[in-house]
């Protein structure tokens, strides 16, 4: 609601806001405004509403003359706002080490503002030495003040451990009262906290309704991370079209991870027609900027020949790059075509560095690849015992090759004692993640059993109906006499 006379605006008026509330003050009564502040300029807020009036009307030159005189005044606001020309270029050339005087002072005399922006210089280490404990200071002085844009960045440091120890709870209680001012970044971060179980219970849904809020906001990274969610249907129904829509927003916003996102759905012709020259282009365009995950997937598409001719060298060359910024699945790649001499010259102890390389960033496919080349002695000397533990070691994450070895190694006694029961468990895992090697190895083992395991016929029939299912002929085969012989 407009104010409609300058001594009802008087009245209001709040030195202590970043604009001086003139956006409810009818802009007809500038002028009057300007005179009245000329008529009581020995009280130095009047002179720092002048230079917020100029600044209202874009004329940064006059604004900064009257900022300043309300600084030199020892106005703390009047300080910020001069602060705040000198860092912008408002009016006054760029001046970062005048912006940093003006900002200390403004902050020492209480102002909320300043003491954040400064915050932020010591938190960036601009201009100055960089000093996360000191920021953590000028933020929580702010954010005690009042200030959101305090409270938002105090979050930052506790979600992040930057000048204090890593506290979710205190992050999640700063976010929490910056949302009520409207910040977009808290509302991000509160999203990130539920996506990613930081401090709360993972919570799809709930991160997906704050990263809507923030993105209503524009902000960058959640429009990002809203295509994310509908990508993949994370706190919300798939919806290829608005991920794509939000990649092209995000990548405008120079959000370039989303090179890798665009490329997937013109890969995966989701969300626009497939057009594998089109997901190269996007691949390329992020690997330019050594995006690991696009610089892997420019590797796939030459390795695997989606709309080029298979090139294996140049896919060596590609998952190599992605490996050196540290792209496990790529060092896992790399290892396999050493393995193979698929683009490079055959070299199993080559092999070898690059699957441990891609175990140390908890690659599972390259344990059970290295628990391979102890089982076989590739590349190492032969060791059932740390083929075995390798194994294990993917399979206790999931790896659904290395249960099906694991149960091997129980199943022939390599590596560790003799055991049935055992090689059940890890077939059983595996079949139930619809390996079709597992379940007809399962199908057998019921079919006919042995000394050590009983044999049983309706668990024999489930397990190869399953194989059957999933394409195994020799399954079906089983099946066909195990039913025959059954009856």
């Amino acid at each position: 609601m407009k104010i409609s006379s300058v001594e009802e605006f008087i009245k209001e008026y709040d030195n202590d806001t970043p604009y001086g509330d003139l956006e409810f003050l009818d802009d007809s009564l500038y002028d009057e405004l300007i005179n009245y502040c000329m008529d009581n300029s020995s009280n130095s807020d009047y002179l720092n509403l002048i230079g917020l009036i100029y600044f209202q009307r874009e004329d940064y030159d006059n604004a900064f003359i009257w900022f300043k005189k309300s600084a030199l005044a020892g106005n703390a606001t009047g300080e910020y706002n001069t602060g705040l020309c000198y860092a912008n270029g408002y009016g006054v050339k760029q001046d970062m080490e005048e912006a940093l005087d003006y900002y200390t002072l403004s902050a020492e005399h209480g102002n909320k503002n300043a003491q954040n922006n400064l915050g932020v210089l010591y938190d960036n280490g601009e201009i100055v030495e960089e000093n996360n404990e000191y920021a953590v200071e000028l933020y929580r002085k702010s954010a005690l003040a009042g200030d959101y844009l305090a409270m938002s960045n105090l979050g930052n440091m506790y979600y992040y451990g930057e000048g204090v120890d890593v506290d979710y709870n205190e992050a999640f209680i700063w976010f929490n009262k910056a949302v009520e001012g409207n910040d977009s970044n808290a509302m991000f971060q509160l999203g990130n906290m539920y996506f990613y179980g930081d401090g709360v219970d993972e919570d799809n849904f709930e991160a997906f309704k704050w990263y809507k809020k923030s993105a209503e906001l524009n902000n960058d990274r959640a429009i990002y991370k809203l295509g994310i969610c509908y990508y993949n249907g994370y706190g919300t129904s798939v919806d290829y079209t608005l991920a794509y829509e939000n990649f092209k927003m995000a990548l405008e916003r120079d959000i370039f991870d989303a090179y890798n996102d665009i490329g997937l759905c013109y890969f995966n012709g989701y969300g626009v027609d497939s057009d594998y020259e089109m997901a190269l282009y996007y691949f390329k365009k992020g690997a330019e900027l050594d995006s690991p995950i696009a610089t892997y997937n420019v590797g796939n598409i030459y390795y695997f020949g989606y709309g080029v001719e298979i090139d294996y060298y140049e896919a060596f060359k590609w998952f190599k790059k992605a490996s050196e910024l540290n792209h496990d699945a790529a060092m896992n790649r790399l290892g396999l075509m050493y393995q193979d001499g698929i683009g490079v010259l055959e070299d199993a102890s080559m092999a070898v560095k690059w699957f441990k390389a891609a175990i140390d960033l908890e690659n599972t496919d390259a344990m059970n690849n290295l628990g391979n080349c102890y089982y076989y002695g590739e590349g190492v000397e032969q060791n059932y015992a740390k083929a075995v533990e390798y194994y294990t070691l993917a399979a206790e994450n999931d790896n659904i090759d290395a249960m099906v070895d694991l149960g091997n190694c129980y199943y022939f006694g390599n590596g560790v004692e003799l055991d049935m029961n055992e090689a059940v468990k890890w077939y059983t895992k595996a079949a139930e993640k619809d390996d079709v090697g597992a379940q007809y190895i399962l199908g057998k083992i019921y079919a006919f059993g042995d000394d050590s395991f009983k044999e049983n016929i309706s668990k024999a029939i489930y397990w190869l109906e399953k194989a059957s299912e999933n394409g195994k002929a020799e399954a079906k085969e089983l099946l066909k006499e195990l039913v025959k012989t059954s009856n």
